[in-house]
């Protein structure tokens, strides 16, 4: 009679499986992974580049009373990785904040000292402030509202009488009425996560009435950032600054292009009128920052910073310019896409949608009755080439899966589509994309 073994806590649960029952044994290759750098690396790393926020350090600039909500012993949630950097990033921006680890216990019973260790290191434990929420305790609870499910949402008071408090969970509302009582409170300054595209209408009321200072949306961040790249196809990522009036652009240097292989010195007037400035070069994964003896090469890849109109005008001097994205194809039905959709109308650009559920196909229609909607599988190659996909002037893919996008996007690249947008959230896969010629992808 075969005997499974099945991790429970930090031992393991045998069961007995008669012959008659027992069909095999599925094991996971998740030992086999290679990530692309070390926890702390990649910690490290995604605090550094927040998707559609400020880092930490920025949002946490002037504040005193700072809480940081931890899971508990239940939950497998690397803490001594996440937590040590999290507080670093704190005290960059506010040195003297007062920090308080709150351990969001919910109505399991306390963590013991041995769990706190185990969970986030002898050294946070015997040095940071530390306290263990409990339910019980109704001194120390606050009434914040009803949930979407009917319940009532009771919190502990520490995490809203913070200077700084972030609601940051998967429902707008729970992160709206969050942000409201912690106002009411004495809260100094409130962050909410509002995702929903029904409410961007009418986001600076709901700061005003809400008593919101900050709201952060990463699909709105997203749209916002890839309609930048389909205004200026010629640019692999482009970032503004001063209210449009600074934009930095990044391209890689290719066969042909007059920069190659010459000092920076030695350019022509033409390019030395204009208003920018080469601020980073990439070369092979090593960013320095060329003086004018540097010597660009085929395959760097170059940040230029200054006006648009002298951006634009560099990239027609290159004989990089590309005419306006007119028609845009898009693979997945996503909130990106919904909010991609609403900026590329107003831009006067035709839209084409691929989404697979029937229902968010109907619900796209009816948002958007100017842009083409189908209900397919973005990734079928016969659907793409009925769609005709090749004539779009470019193609962004939005699917769930960042696996997917990266194939349809280099498939689409390899069929001669001119501007070539893919969504991916693992930033080891954003490299090896980078490395086969896509050079936008957003994270």
């Amino acid at each position: 009679m075969p005997v499974v073994k099945f991790p429970y806590g930090k031992e393991f649960l045998e069961l007995d499986i008669p012959e008659s029952r027992f069909a095999g044994v599925m094991e996971s290759h998740m030992h086999e992974y290679k990530p692309a750098g070390t926890p702390d690396e990649l910690v490290r790393a995604a605090m550094a580049n927040p998707i559609g926020t400020p880092t930490l350090a920025v949002m946490a600039e002037g504040k005193k009373k700072v809480v940081v909500i931890c899971s508990d012993h239940t939950r497998p949630v690397p803490s001594k990785v996440i937590i040590p950097p999290m507080l670093e990033e704190i005290r960059k921006g506010s040195p003297d904040a007062d920090i308080t680890l709150l351990v969001a216990t919910g109505c399991h019973r306390e963590t013991t000292k041995e769990e706190l260790i185990n969970k986030f290191g002898e050294d946070i434990v015997a040095n940071e402030k530390i306290v263990v929420h409990d339910c019980d305790d109704t001194d120390n609870l606050v009434y914040i509202g009803k949930l979407p499910s009917g319940g009532d949402l009771i919190v502990n008071k520490l995490a809203v009488e913070a200077d700084l408090l972030v609601a940051a969970t998967n429902s707008d509302e729970v992160n709206m009425v969050c942000c409201l009582t912690a106002k009411h409170m004495g809260a100094k300054f409130t962050i909410a996560r509002i995702r929903n595209p029904e409410y961007s209408m009418g986001l600076n009321d709901l700061k005003k009435d809400l008593g919101i200072d900050m709201i952060i949306n990463p699909e709105n961040a997203t749209a916002i950032e890839i309609s930048r790249l389909l205004r200026f196809p010629s640019a692999a990522n482009i970032e503004t600054f001063c209210r449009g009036r600074v934009e930095l652009m990044g391209f890689r240097i290719q066969e042909g292009d007059f920069m190659a292989g010459k000092p920076l010195y030695d350019l022509s007037d033409q390019v030395k009128r204009l208003s920018l400035l080469f601020c980073a070069v990439d070369r092979e994964g090593e960013v320095t920052i060329p003086n004018g003896s540097f010597v660009p090469q085929v395959g760097d890849k170059l940040y230029l910073v200054g006006r648009p109109a002298s951006l634009d005008q560099f990239f027609r001097l290159l004989g990089r310019y590309t005419p306006k994205v007119k028609d845009v194809f898009i693979a997945g039905g996503g909130k990106v896409s919904l909010y991609l959709a609403a900026i590329l109308e107003k831009m006067r650009m035709r839209v084409k949608i691929v989404e697979i559920s029937e229902e968010r196909c109907r619900h796209i229609s009816e948002t958007f009755p100017h842009t083409t909607v189908i209900c397919g599988d973005g990734t079928d190659q016969e659907l793409l080439e009925s769609e005709r996909m090749t004539a779009s002037d470019a193609f962004v893919a939005l699917t769930d899966r960042d696996e997917d996008n990266l194939i349809i996007s280099l498939y689409a690249m390899q069929q001669g589509v001119q501007k070539v947008v893919a969504k991916s959230n693992r930033q080891n896969y954003a490299g090896i994309a980078r490395a086969v010629g896509l050079d936008s992808v957003i994270s």
